[in-house]
């Protein structure tokens, strides 16, 4: 009787392991630009953006994104650090269609926009980089995962030009 309610147990136990391990593994696979696109707008305004793409054949859903310019300093028992937070268009978005190889369409990539000017708020010295950080849900496991990104130095990050359409995460 207890041997059997035991091996029951273990079963169950080895199982659901099994089965949340299985599910960690269908997570969010999203690429993120290593540059910052600048260009104008339809109102000669200068814009910011940054690509994402998702590299996964499931949707990704509650996608979030921050952007902070970043500033260490030393302290007498260590480092500090502030941030200012870039205000973004737009900076949820509900769903990213599911990446596909031979349609590649423009469903499954987003570019995030600011208006405001980066270039003249980061200072190109050391201690100050751009985070960009994107948290975003798979549809099927419902996990969520998030993406980091950090841009050191102006002059390799920010392109004049586009992001190119599709998968591509260069700058034209």
């Amino acid at each position: 009787m207890i041997e059997s309610l035991l091996i029951g147990t273990l079963s169950s136990f080895i199982a659901s392991i099994i089965f949340i391990s299985a599910l960690y593994y269908i997570r969010p696979k999203i690429d993120i630009s290593p540059f910052i696109a600048r260009s104008k707008n339809e109102e000669g305004k200068t814009t910011y953006k940054w690509k994402i793409v998702n590299k996964q054949r499931r949707k990704v859903i509650n996608l979030k994104a921050e952007i902070h310019i970043l500033r260490t300093y030393n302290i007498p028992d260590g480092k500090g650090s502030d941030s200012k937070k870039i205000e973004l268009k737009r900076n949820e978005i509900f769903c990213l269609a599911p990446y596909n190889k031979a349609e590649d369409a423009m469903n499954f990539d987003f570019r995030f926009i600011t208006y405001e000017d980066i270039e003249s708020l980061w200072e190109d010295k050391g201690g100050r980089c751009i985070r960009l950080q994107v948290s975003a849900t798979d549809a099927f496991s419902n996990f969520t995962k998030i993406f980091t990104k950090l841009y050191y130095k102006k002059r390799f990050s920010i392109k004049e030009g586009v992001h190119l359409a599709g998968s591509s995460l260069d700058v034209g």
